[in-house]
């Protein structure tokens, strides 16, 4: 299944993503994203970062594995 396939690697490419945000540190990412007023807070930032985060190492896991069963 291709569609599983490709949810992988966009979770994985998110993953990436937001790994890079915590490899700085999450104090230092949330203040530079809040700095962009890109959220309302600097609370808002942080919780985006840690949901994303989150969402895309389960998504990857789930898209893995669903992948594998449908072989």
């Amino acid at each position: 299944m291709y569609i599983f396939t490709i949810s992988r690697l966009a979770f994985a490419a998110s993953t990436v993503f937001f790994g890079f945000f915590w490899g700085r540190g999450v104090e230092l990412a949330a203040t530079t994203i809040y700095g962009l007023r890109l959220f309302g807070s600097y609370l808002d930032a942080k919780n985006f970062l840690n949901r994303g985060t989150w969402i895309s190492i389960i998504g990857f896991l789930l898209s893995l594995i669903l992948e594998n069963l449908f072989r």
